[in-house]
């Protein structure tokens, strides 16, 4: 079985203006007020082209009435973020083409529970917009205003503006009254509670209920912080002697950049019967043309980037993680286009029942 879908990309000039807030040109994940296409495991948005995929990984883990979680692999085809460098020589300011900055299983794939990024030097945050933002699990992003409606005056704490109705608050500092814990409520009551930790990184560190029901995530940092490994806890265990635990291992892949960069390696998911899932992604090294509005030659017109070439699923035995492997793993392929404007997006992904689902790319022009 092969099911071809056509993606186009929205071919328009960003004005430097933009770049300062999330342009619907640029927009991923799954927009409300943008028309999307939405078939299968995929979503396109019809405005911009953006294509969205998402890869279940898990079984859903009930921790409440009202809290439940899961791990799902997603991706946006979206894969470039701008940002703009003044040059001196010629009194203008170019715009730079990075590979997504918070893409952790390859060049725009992600595994994530939702991310905050605070205001300040793009280069470093991976935020282009002057205010706090909210980045979902979809890559989609959510900027933060004094007041929930543009002509109300503050009334304490930040506000989305866009429907998703979050509210941030500032409920722990350091000495020098910088914060260093903030909790975004979401529409559900459920309350994400992120801390400042390495490398300045806002890191998720508990999702929790109006009843005290939670998962917690901590974060270490093995092999002299050249490694990365969530440990994803909950509170399903009355006695929290032996709760349900998983794990997530990530490697450093770009030593250079100043926002650090991981790609997700392997995971283990608590099973049925307190045994453990394994998972194991691979990946492959590739130089790709970064997109064509990229103006930078100071940062060269080429980039290296890891393209995620499979996942390896266990196969529902009680050993997959062991040393043995599993032999009746399924795995989940992609393929991806090298060459000529785009490139690095993802070209076909092979299902372990062997079907395939190709996507085709195209230009079209918005009319002035």
């Amino acid at each position: 079985m092969k099911r071809t879908i056509f993606a186009a990309i929205a071919c328009v000039v960003i004005p430097a203006v933009a770049l300062a807030n999330s342009h619907p040109n640029l927009e991923r994940g799954l927009v409300p007020e943008s028309m999307m296409r939405m078939t299968g495991p995929d979503a396109i948005n019809l405005f911009n082209g953006n294509l969205s995929i998402s890869v279940p990984l898990s079984q859903t883990y009930p921790v409440s009435d009202t809290l439940s979680y899961s791990f799902a692999l997603r991706y946006n085809s979206n894969v470039w973020d701008f940002l703009e460098r003044w040059d001196p020589s010629d009194g203008v300011n170019l715009v730079q083409a990075h590979p997504a900055f918070f893409s952790n299983a390859g060049l725009g794939w992600s595994v994530s529970f939702g991310d905050l990024l605070p205001p300040g030097d793009p280069f470093f945050t991976g935020n282009p917009a002057f205010a706090w933002v909210y980045l979902a699990p979809d890559g989609s992003r959510h900027r933060f205003y004094s007041s929930l409606h543009e002509a109300e005056a503050p009334r304490g704490g930040l506000y989305t503006r866009d429907g998703s109705y979050l509210r941030l608050s500032f409920v722990g500092f350091d000495v020098d009254e910088n914060p260093n814990k903030i909790e975004i409520e979401m529409p559900s009551g459920n309350v994400h509670t992120f801390e400042l930790g390495a490398y300045d990184r806002w890191r998720l560190t508990r999702i929790e209920d109006r009843f005290g029901n939670f998962v917690s995530i901590h974060y270490s940092y093995p092999l002299k912080k050249e490694g990365m490994i969530w440990t994803i806890t909950d509170s399903t265990n009355p006695d929290l002697e032996n709760p349900r635990t998983h794990r997530l291992d990530f490697l450093r892949y770009d030593i250079t950049s100043l926002v650090p960069r991981y790609r997700l390696t392997k995971m283990s998911l608590a099973a049925f019967d307190d045994s453990q899932a394994c998972y194991n992604f691979e990946y492959a090294e590739e130089t790709i043309p970064r997109s064509y509005k990229h103006e930078d030659g100071v940062m060269g017109y080429y980039v290296t980037v890891p393209l995620l070439q499979g996942v390896t699923f266990p196969d529902g035995t009680t050993d997959s993680c062991g040393f043995g492997g599993c032999s009746g793993c399924s795995t989940t392929d992609f393929t991806y286009n090298l060459t000529g404007d785009p490139a690095g997006l993802v070209e076909t992904m092979r299902l372990p029942t062997g079907g395939v689902i190709d996507w085709q790319y195209g230009f079209y022009t918005f009319p002035s």
